[in-house]
Order: structure tokens, then C-alpha cells, then sequence
């Protein structure tokens, strides 16, 4: 019985090239998708405790979202829900705007 012959050297390194081009990410996320660029997509006032309160919840919520530590509906409906806090915030009423970001955190199971 004849003895195997291995394949050539040349075949194995393509291989391998082609095992490692499949583990590499086609591109980084760029700093306008990041969290701070989402976070500030929410219109809030530059300064303010409920704007800053709602800004790191929302920063938080992305963060989770991109380790997978929440799935892509809870954060879908969780970041939609920060549209109330976010309105009131705007239209200068702190404590009642932290009071509903304080409902939406206790809702989703994050501590308020």
C-alpha cells in the first residue's frame, strides 16, 4: 500500500490565508456611529442634570447593544422609550424628565 503524500506547502499557506480572512472585520465602526454620536442624536439641551442622566443612560444602552448584553428588540423599544424623557428634558422640566428616564431604566431592569 502506497504511503500518503501530504499536501504541498503552497496549498496549506493558501488555506490558511483564507481561514484567517474570514476572522477579519471588513471595517471599524466610524466615530459618527459610535454611542456618543447616537447619544447626541437625541436632541437634548448642552447642559442640564436630565440631559447629562439621559445622555449616559443612552450611551449605556449602546454599549450593551454592541456586547450583545441586551438583544436588538429590548434595546429597540429601550432607546425608543428615552423619546419622552428626552422631550421633557427639552422643554426644561429636569425633574419630571429624570423621573420618566427613572421609569424606562426601571422597565428595561437597569437600576434607576
Amino acid at each position: 500500500m502506497p504511503t500518503p503524500v501530504p499536501p504541498p506547502l503552497p496549498i496549506l499557506a493558501a488555506l490558511a490565508l483564507l481561514g484567517l480572512a474570514a476572522c477579519t472585520q471588513t471595517g471599524a465602526p466610524t466615530a459618527a456611529d459610535g454611542p456618543s454620536a447616537r447619544a447626541a442624536s437625541l436632541d437634548l439641551p448642552a447642559s442640564g442634570a436630565c440631559a447629562e442622566e439621559i445622555r449616559a443612560f443612552r450611551a449605556l444602552l449602546d454599549r450593551d447593544n454592541e456586547t450583545g448584553f441586551v438583544g436588538p428588540t429590548v434595546y429597540r423599544d429601550a432607546t425608543g422609550d428615552l423619546a419622552g424623557p428626552a422631550a421633557t428634558c427639552r422643554a426644561g422640566n429636569d425633574a419630571a424628565a429624570r423621573a420618566e428616564l427613572r421609569a424606562v431604566k426601571t422597565r428595561f431592569g437597569y437600576p434607576a
